[in-house]
């Protein structure tokens, strides 16, 4: 009874431990990600930038690039889904703008004044992560969308962070998005190879990414219309340590006293 009582206490503190460092993940990486929407509301503040001209829209744009490095383009759209202007890091200036009036990252800012997040796709020739963002632009007199902001966003720091935490032995920490699909790892090649995990909806002793027994912790981390799971698991053996060895001392004590007394 002593040792069952162990192995439960030692289960519910080993679980304990995955959830803490799960809820750190996600306020992590939530942090991450609001940073640049903030930076896109400051920019979309400015009193009537759908209206002003080429250059000074330009300008406008262009400083934002390197002040904030995660975005990889940045792109005005008039109140039609039009492009005004499109700034990028590392692409060369079109020669011709575009039409985004069907795109979510205009449509819903236009017709619902609200924040936009893309789900997470993959760049095809690095496979780094990317994910759009767009704000609405109102019209300070009549209060009405005026046009939309979109950006284009590297979140290749959130590998980074995630290979940045310190781990248990056994431990593995690591995010999956709405699909199932594992867009942070420890291990890039995880990400690469386009691994898939259906994130359990309840914490505990489950399969792990590996199919191996594990104590398993699922935290969401909640945008707007999008959400990622991150995950943290220890490898069962590893996780109740403690409590299997001090289970084998006890059943070996016992089997021993067992054998005496048949003596």
């Amino acid at each position: 009874m002593l040792a069952w009582q162990s192995y439960i206490t030692q289960e519910q503190q080993a679980l304990r431990l995955q959830r803490e460092v799960a809820q750190r993940v996600a306020a992590q990486v939530s942090a991450f990600l609001h940073e640049p929407e903030n930076q896109l509301r400051f920019v979309s503040q400015v009193e009537g930038l759908p209206k002003l001209d080429r250059d000074k829209q330009r300008g406008i744009l262009s400083e934002l690039l390197p002040y904030q490095r995660v975005f990889e383009e940045l792109v005005l759209l008039d109140h039609k889904g039009h492009e005004q202007i499109r700034v990028s890091r590392n692409r060369p200036a079109p020669t011709v703008l575009g039409d985004r009036a069907e795109t979510d990252e205009f449509v819903i800012p236009q017709t619902r004044g609200q924040v936009y997040y893309s789900p997470i796709r993959f760049e095809a020739t690095t496979g780094e992560p990317l994910m759009s963002i767009a704000v609405p632009l109102l019209d300070a007199r009549t209060g009405l969308v005026d046009g939309v902001l979109a950006s284009e966003v590297r979140i290749r720091a959130i590998w980074d962070l995630i290979a940045g935490i310190r781990v248990s032995p056994g431990q593995s920490v690591y995010i999956v998005d709405a699909q199932n699909t594992v867009v942070a790892h420890r291990n890039p090649s995880v990400v690469l190879r386009g691994t898939n995990f259906a994130a359990p909806t309840q914490d505990g002793v489950q399969p792990g990414l590996n199919g191996a027994r594990s104590v398993l912790a699922v935290e969401k981390a909640r945008f707007e219309g999008q959400e990622l799971n991150i995950v943290v698991e220890q490898t069962w053996p590893e996780a109740l340590a403690m409590a299997i060895n001090s289970l084998y001392i006890i059943m070996t004590v016992l089997g021993a006293t067992f054998v005496v007394s048949g003596f």
